[in-house]
């Protein structure tokens, strides 16, 4: 509680220590600067160092946050806003718990797991996966799923994204992911989150 002065809220907090300048800032707060009232851990860190993830239960960092489970938030140094970002593509929030959040190197996609059933469209396989939100556009997609998105049929976790949000990796018990999947053990995937960019073109 002695990282930053007012921290009074007896909770883990996410923190981010600046190497340049040595000062250590509280960042799971909400938009007004108000601590959260629930435990946060897990923080991400985007590579200019601008945007952190972090999961928190609590449910004063944004507002109508009434689920009554762990949410996944991303919070702007720059602007200080806080955002939560464990919703769906209109913005309906989870309806159970969403933890291990990872923030691509351009601060553009996050990266979490969830039980929640409503952040896409027939999610009925009633176990954890795996989702990413763009941050620019709003849009949460499932990735825990096999090419032609079939839901995994056994819990995925563990999610790592790559720098520019293209591949997500993670493990997964799940056996229908991949063709001949018949080793019965968590296995790692990786899946193409983003298409391939269009061949660049040359003029002579």
């Amino acid at each position: 509680s002695n990282l930053v002065p007012g921290d009074t809220n007896g909770e883990a907090d996410a923190f981010v220590h600046d190497m340049s300048t040595g000062v250590t800032t509280r960042i799971s707060v909400n938009s007004a600067g108000i601590q959260a009232e629930g435990r946060s851990s897990d923080p991400s860190i985007s590579g200019d160092g601008r945007y952190l993830v972090f999961s928190s239960d609590a449910s004063n960092l944004v507002a109508d946050d009434t689920n009554g489970d762990g949410d996944i938030f991303i919070h702007d140094r720059t602007t200080g806003e806080t955002t939560r970002v464990s919703i769906d593509s209109t913005g309906t929030q989870a309806n159970n718990v969403s933890v291990d959040p990872t923030i691509s190197a351009n601060g553009e996609h996050v990266a979490f797991v969830s039980v929640a059933t409503n952040l896409v469209a027939d999610d009925s396989n009633s176990t954890r996966d795996v989702f990413v939100h763009d941050t620019t556009t709003g849009e949460t997609r499932r990735v825990s799923v096999d090419d032609d998105g079939t839901e995994g049929d056994g819990f995925s976790e563990h999610a790592a994204i790559s720098g520019n949000g293209r591949y997500v990796a993670f493990d997964s018990v799940a056996a229908n992911l991949v063709p001949f999947d018949t080793n019965m053990v968590s296995d790692v995937f990786v899946h193409q989150y983003l298409p391939d960019p269009p061949p660049s073109t040359t003029t002579t």
